[in-house]
């Protein structure tokens, strides 16, 4: 199973140079729209070394009601089960 890089309970907003700094091995982008390559945190991602896993998971229903939770999930299930790097 995974952990999260940061060893804290609840949500707690970090920017993309924390997350360079990580030294994990993956990375799960998520977003409700397709976004944009040339944006500062793929810049940084980039960076990462090669042995880094880098995933975007896009799915337009994010931002609506836990009804949707479910098509989430399997979004989320096929993305990470891909093993698609950077």
């Amino acid at each position: 199973g995974a952990s999260n890089a940061l060893p804290i309970a609840g949500w707690s907003p970090i920017g993309f140079e924390d997350v360079v700094r990580c030294r994990t091995d993956r990375v799960l982008v998520v977003a409700s729209y397709e976004p944009d390559p040339t944006h500062p945190l793929f810049i940084a991602l980039d960076q990462l070394p090669e042995q880094v896993t880098v995933d975007t998971l896009v799915h337009p229903a994010l931002n609506l009601p836990a009804t949707n939770l479910p098509a989430i999930m399997r979004t989320m299930r096929a993305t990470l089960g891909a093993g698609v790097s950077k």
